[in-house]
């Protein structure tokens, strides 16, 4: 992932009074309000399309809040890298990780 020039939260949140960490909250929460409102066409995980091969450089598709469907040339779906696929002895297990259709 690529870093953003700051100060990480961790670093100030005790220093930070009620009210901004109460501001820092709430654009958290509309974040994750917003990407809730998608709906993802396929399963696995978001790559650039340069960064997979083959077919799965396919575009990522998704439908937004109005049942309208939008294409991302800037993102792609591709295996996914859930930390699920390797616990328990799983990730020496070989299975399709995607991207499967939804």
């Amino acid at each position: 992932m690529e870093k953003v020039e700051g100060i990480e939260l961790d670093q100030v949140w005790s220093t930070m009074d009620v009210v901004d960490r109460f501001t820092v909250v709430k654009h958290i929460a509309s974040f994750q309000n917003k990407w809730a409102s998608i709906s993802l066409n396929k399963y696995g995980s978001l790559y650039f399309p340069e960064d997979l091969l083959g077919p799965q450089r396919d575009c990522l598709t998704y439908t937004d809040e109005q049942g309208c469907e939008h294409t991302s040339t800037e993102f792609a779906m591709g295996p996914s890298t859930a930390r699920e696929n390797n616990d328990d002895g799983r990730g020496s297990v070989e299975f399709d990780l995607g991207p499967c259709k939804s």
